[in-house]
């Protein structure tokens, strides 16, 4: 039985971040940009930590997976909601790269599987994929920037919490969250 152990590696970080601070800011009810940085670097940590309770990426942004030696016939995305499949590139102990045809690989209707006609044997097999609801706030879906919000919040009061998510953030984002079995 072959083992897959995929390596994963952000490509293209996010631009953007759902929420911007103006928008936090009103919600937190702060006026002055005295705590901009702060409120700035409270919006990224809460987006990172809704990314991984929810296992989506929130604003579109690359990411590479790659296989050693073979790749599974379904590979299962790990990042959702999947945009699009940018290259699948076979490499040769040699160092030499073959971009396959798109014409031989598609998601599923789902966009959650990348699908392969044929057998994947190569040095290495890598897929880069981009990843997100896409490239504004407004792609976001409102109930999880209305969680955000709260968790910010609930980060910018409580300064120094232990980072636990409040009952609301989690009712907010669990139509959402991926479920694995």
């Amino acid at each position: 039985m072959t083992n897959y152990q995929p390596k994963y590696s952000l490509e293209t970080a996010p631009v953007a971040e759902p929420i911007s601070v103006a928008d936090a800011k009103t919600f937190l009810r702060v006026d002055g940009s005295d705590e901009d940085g702060i409120i700035g670097n409270l919006i990224t940590a809460v987006r990172v930590q809704a990314e991984n309770y929810l296992r989506r990426r929130l604003i579109s942004q690359s990411w590479r997976i790659a296989f050693d030696g073979t790749a599974p016939a379904a590979v299962h995305l790990p990042y959702l909601p999947a945009q699009s499949i940018t290259s699948v590139t076979l490499k040769t102990r040699a160092g030499v790269e073959t971009v396959m045809d798109s014409e031989r690989y598609y998601l599923t209707a789902g966009n959650e599987v990348l699908m392969f006609d044929t057998y994947l044997c190569s040095h290495l097999i890598e897929v880069v994929y981009v990843a997100g609801y896409g490239d504004s706030s407004s792609d976001v879906p409102e109930p999880i920037r209305q969680g955000m919000l709260q968790q910010i919040g609930y980060f910018y009061e409580g300064r120094g919490n232990n980072g636990n998510m409040p009952i609301p953030v989690k009712s907010l984002w669990a139509p959402y969250r991926v479920q694995w079995l």
